[in-house]
């Protein structure tokens, strides 16, 4: 195959190519205020951005699901300001002046407009990842996040011990100027006496796959 138009960035990074066409940005949800309810985001496939909250917020729960379209199921109990951005096939081309459009290389199929806001996707997060305080982050999970259990004994009453089961979440955020990925407690579901004591026992939900870190600077606010 001819490689058609290529265009690099200063690090020598293929920021276009018309051989191939990137997912745009469809949709903006706004949160803010929000608690439980969901989305219906149509029958292709997409792609949902989580914007990264800053230190004291914690993220909303969001789940996709596909059953005749796809659905965003959202939980953000402490309702907090956040967007997702929700990514996919162009619906329409923007109207108004054309910009600056490639074609993909020996087609009319459209691969790049600059009318569009595309992903830009940085790479796998970790802890204490910098990052510049002056853009927007989002993430892109690749796996579910499940609940972390806890049971531990919190102390004694009239010679019994009292033991209390904890459910936890892995959750994302920034913090000066650094990706921080942290544990945040959900909730008790369970709690008892018992008459020995026994070890605290820890069932941990590992992430095989961290998150994929997104530039949202240019698509924020739209």
């Amino acid at each position: 195959m001819s490689a058609g138009i290529r265009i690099y960035n200063a690090n020598s990074q293929v920021l276009i190519d018309s051989n191939y066409k990137n997912i745009a940005l469809n949709k903006v949800i706004d949160l803010t205020g929000v608690t439980n309810t969901n989305y219906e985001l149509g029958d292709k496939s997409v792609v949902i951005v989580e914007e990264l909250p800053a230190i004291g917020s914690v993220m909303s729960r969001v789940r996709l699901s596909y059953n005749n379209g796809y659905r965003a199921y959202v939980s953000n109990i402490g309702k907090i300001a956040q967007k997702l951005f929700v990514f996919g096939e162009p619906e329409q081309l923007p109207k108004g002046s054309a910009g600056f459009i490639i074609y993909k290389n020996g087609t009319s199929e459209v691969a790049f407009d600059s009318r569009l806001r595309y992903l830009q996707i940085i790479g796998e997060i970790s802890n204490d990842m910098p990052i510049n305080p002056n853009k927007k982050y989002g993430i892109i999970r690749r796996v579910p996040s499940g609940d972390n259990h806890y049971s531990q004994h919190t102390g004694t009453r009239g010679g019994r011990y009292y033991y209390v089961e904890q459910i936890w979440h892995e959750s994302y955020c920034i913090d000066n100027g650094k990706l921080k990925i942290f544990d945040h407690y959900t909730r008790n579901i369970n709690s008892w006496f018992g008459d020995r004591p026994i070890p605290n026992v820890s069932i941990r939900y590992d992430i095989p796959y961290k998150p994929l870190l997104v530039d949202l600077t240019q698509v924020y606010g739209e």
